[in-house]
């Protein structure tokens, strides 16, 4: 008979296998995540990306389009800075600028944050888990994943927020830093104005976690603004006098107390899902909020220059939304970003249950997945969802099957550019006469001040008056037709329809609720009949 002893002895060693099997499996199902994730992420760049373009993107190709001299010029009168604009010129001179081969070049950019991100918790926390749990909090934020299917700077300004932070805790944290590493935190200065809050958020970190290096410091910031203040003041000073600020003034929100929690719920969603998963969070670590390893955890350097770098970019950017609005949800607070993937990541990866946490890692990745999928069809960014024939692509598909050469197409409000992209690509913009009204939106096409417009009112009058007497002359000579893109700032839009109603014949009228128009108007002379 076994004594007693053997018996706890073959206990143990059956405990031992089994929990040694237990590790494996958690083991197998971490690795397997991997090979998820990589597809999850190539999902992301890809499904929704031939949606119709909005108004935002299809001015990024506008600017990208021209020759780099003429980009720079049209800059002046717009609030944006160039570095993106500059890149995605021989993007799409080599890949197209279809919407799907200009994401492409935003997604491009997504995939190599996320590879960043990885780098730099790697650096921070020595093990290769600890920079995957990073780089994938990365990879599922749902902003992340949105301006990676935007034709704007944001991907652009993630990635170079999260090169800037890595090159920043390489010379915060490491005994060989290069002087050289400076370079990395320059390289936004071109990007957005929101750059130089992480550059602050740096300068912040190395006044509170090395503050021998703080001459270092001093001198690295003002090498960072040397290169934006030498090249790029003076454009900057005349896009500060131009009046697309006004036009941002309009529709940008005045700071309010939610800001904060609505910017930490945007990285992952927002609203109450986001909120369900920061909670889930908070569960999968609250046994470790009780014991020494978490606290000892918080207290580690690299952790708290994470947490200084996050929170003095999130503040600094709030405190000068209180005196000037400039904060939009879901876009520019991705300067932030990698910093706090990073935290998560490594807080769940040390301090978490680690079942629990990968559990709730696959819920999170299959959950993301359908949700983008689900909602391809939302113009990200924007928010605008394009039902069924209702984009500004269906408005140009509509125009060029009806309308016939010499016919008139009146842009109002900022409908012309993303429509005059899409006519541009069916070869049918050179048999249409083009005009915007007021005229004077061609000059800022992706922007306008209605308040401003008001004020002159007898110029709107009487450039619709000249404007109707040369239709009225086409429409006589040739029986052209004149298409009006018509139902946003309608203060300004009413002036011309009110003197086509009086002068022309309302023969047909489409419903497309698009962002910057509703109808499409189509007016002949003689009068005919509505159809409505």
């Amino acid at each position: 008979m076994k004594s007693a002893t053997d018996t706890k002895n073959s206990l143990t060693a059956t405990a031992r296998d089994i929990l040694s099997r237990g590790q494996r499996m958690l083991r197998g199902f971490e690795l397997a995540l991997i090979p998820l994730s990589v597809i999850a992420a190539l999902i992301f760049i890809r499904v929704g990306a031939d949606r119709p373009l909005w108004l935002d993107e299809a001015d990024s190709i506008q600017f990208a389009s021209q020759s780099l001299g003429g980009a720079l010029e049209s800059l002046r009168n717009d609030v944006n800075l160039p570095a993106y604009y500059l890149i995605l010129h021989p993007w799409i001179a080599l890949f197209g600028d279809s919407e799907t081969a200009a994401r492409s070049l935003s997604g491009l950019l997504y995939l190599a944050t996320i590879g960043v991100v990885f780098q730099t918790g790697r650096f921070l926390f020595s093990d290769r888990r600890s920079a995957f749990y990073c780089a994938f909090f990365f990879l599922i934020s749902m902003q992340a994943i949105r301006n990676a299917q935007n034709i704007r700077s944001y991907a652009l300004l993630g990635f170079l927020a999260s090169v800037s932070i890595f090159f920043c805790l390489r010379l915060l944290r490491s005994t060989d830093a290069k002087f050289r590493d400076c370079m990395g935190l320059v390289l936004g200065s071109f990007t957005h104005m929101w750059f130089f809050f992480i550059l602050a958020a740096e300068f912040a970190a190395c006044l509170f976690c090395a503050p021998r290096k703080v001459l270092r410091g001093m001198i690295l910031a003002g090498l960072s603004v040397l290169p934006f203040a030498t090249l790029w003041l003076q454009p900057f000073l005349n896009q500060v006098g131009n009046g697309a600020n006004a036009s941002l003034n309009s529709f940008m929100p005045v700071f309010h107390w939610t800001f904060l929690p609505e910017t930490l719920l945007q990285y992952y969603g927002g609203g109450v899902i986001a909120g369900l998963y920061f909670y889930i969070i908070y569960a999968l670590l609250f046994r470790s909020l009780r014991n020494r390893s978490f606290s000892a955890f918080l207290r580690e350097p690299s952790v708290r220059l994470l947490m200084i770098l996050f929170g003095t970019a999130i503040l600094v950017s709030m405190t000068v939304c209180f005196f000037k609005p400039i904060y939009l949800p879901g876009r520019y607070t991705i300067i932030a970003l990698p910093a706090l993937a990073t935290l998560l990541g490594a807080m769940l990866a040390r301090c978490a249950n680690r079942a629990l946490s990968i559990a709730f890692c696959y819920g999170l990745l299959v959950w993301t997945t359908v949700a983008h999928i689900q909602t391809r069809n939302v113009n990200v960014v924007s928010g605008w969802r394009s039902l069924q024939g209702q984009s500004d692509k269906s408005t140009a598909q509509f125009i060029a099957q009806d309308a016939k050469k010499g016919d008139v197409v009146v842009f109002t409000s900022l409908s012309r550019l993303p429509v005059d992209y899409y006519l541009k690509r069916y070869g049918f913009d050179s048999g249409l006469r083009e005009v915007s009204f007021p005229a004077e939106i061609d000059k800022h096409p992706s922007w306008r001040d209605v308040n401003t417009m008001l004020k002159n009112r007898p110029l709107l009058e009487a450039e619709a008056e000249r404007a109707i007497n040369d239709w009225e002359h086409l429409a006589l000579q040739n029986r052209s037709s004149i298409w009006v893109l018509y139902g946003r700032d309608l203060a300004v839009s009413d002036i011309l329809k009110q003197k086509l109603d009086r002068r022309f014949s309302l023969v047909q009228r489409v419903e497309v609720g698009c962002p910057f128009h509703t109808f499409v108007l189509k007016y002949t002379k003689p009068f005919d009949s509505v159809d409505e």
